[in-house]
């Protein structure tokens, strides 16, 4: 009750998300019409830097994230015209973006100073899962690495017991469970990955724009909260003054991780404001959308022929706003994701 009572009065966050995810479900099922392919970092992200009150690789949940403005929606479909398939393009522009996201990073935090947790050993994102998130929605970026238990399985929809993998951000380490269709994840754990993912970029961003000032602080960047802010389940944050109030700390915090601040960091907007799009057009802005065709390890019905489709790009989209899944049988999970999932605290 207390993580949804909290979602509830995150209103700004979860009506502009629900706004700006119309646009990205459409532009994530069409083709781009500019001659510049964007890298993912540069596709789904933008330069507007982060505060250094607002920039934390400490964080233990979610809701610790502080206030960040959302980036720019991209005017463009996100498929080259020039490939048809689609889940390995998917995979190869994700694993592009996860070398550049941990080269970024290795600059302030070298790898033999994050070494995966106990229990744990480095996977890899399959192409049907990049599929299967983007289409949804929920591009996975770079900066998700993925993790998998070495002795704990997972009985699936089918019977079968697979690897418990995790999606794992690796600046603050905070985890979402890859074994469970994504469908099937609690409200607040969606809330969580659609928030993280946003707040990642601007990470990214002001990572790669300040590293010198990263470093400088030293182990102050990397410091945990004190007590009184970590321990969320006993805050009450049930009302916008409290949030207010624990937001306020968390500034302070994240400031006096910082040696110096500097003036070069812009002051950060925020949500409540009308979701900016790119000034860069297509090279014909008359152009429809092209959508392109499912491609997917499981057969899909054949897409109707050009003559049968209706002339309105956002009528066309409508039936591709969600990959077609499969039910999956409840009765066939034999353990509770919410009481065994490991690391269940750094979700919220």
């Amino acid at each position: 009750m207390h993580r949804l009572q909290f979602i509830s009065i995150d209103p700004k966050f979860c009506s502009t998300f629900e706004r700006q995810l119309k646009t990205v479900l459409k532009n994530n099922a069409a083709f781009r019409t500019k001659d510049e392919e964007l890298t993912d970092l540069e596709y789904y992200g933008d330069d507007e830097l982060l505060t250094t009150s607002s920039f934390s690789l400490k964080l233990d949940t979610v809701v610790q994230v502080p206030k960040f403005a959302f980036p720019k929606a991209e005017a463009d479909g996100y498929f080259s015209p020039d490939r048809q398939d689609f889940e390995w393009y998917l995979f190869q522009k994700y694993l592009d973006a996860n070398e550049q996201c941990a080269e970024e990073f290795a600059v302030i935090r070298p790898l033999e100073l994050r070494p995966i947790a106990e229990g744990f050993e480095l996977d890899t994102i399959t192409p049907s899962e990049c599929y299967k998130f983007h289409m949804a929605g929920r591009h996975i970026q770079g900066f998700f690495d993925v993790w998998s238990e070495k002795e704990r399985k997972w009985q699936d929809s089918d019977g079968k017991w697979i690897s418990r993998r995790y999606l794992v951000d690796m600046y603050n380490r905070i985890m979402f469970p890859l074994y469970v269709d994504w469908h099937y994840w609690p409200i607040y754990l969606k809330w969580s990955f659609d928030k993280y993912s946003l707040y990642g970029l601007r990470l990214y961003a002001f990572i790669k724009k300040y590293p010198s000032l990263i470093k400088e602080s030293g182990e102050r960047i990397f410091t945990p909260y004190p007590p009184i802010l970590s321990q969320i389940r006993h805050i009450d944050l049930l009302t916008a003054k409290q949030i207010h109030h624990y937001s306020n700390a968390i500034y302070v915090e994240n400031n006096r991780s910082f040696i110096r601040n500097p003036t070069a960091v812009p002051e950060a907007s925020y949500l409540d404001e009308e979701i900016r799009r790119r000034k860069r057009k297509a090279r014909y802005a008359e152009e429809e959308v092209q959508i392109p065709k499912y491609v997917s390890s499981t057969p899909l019905p054949p897409p109707p022929p050009a003559s049968q489709l209706r002339p309105s790009p956002r009528q066309s989209i409508d039936s591709l706003k969600q990959v077609k899944q499969t039910p999956i049988k409840q009765s066939n999970q034999k353990e509770n994701m919410e009481k065994r999932m490991p690391y269940q605290h750094q979700l919220l």
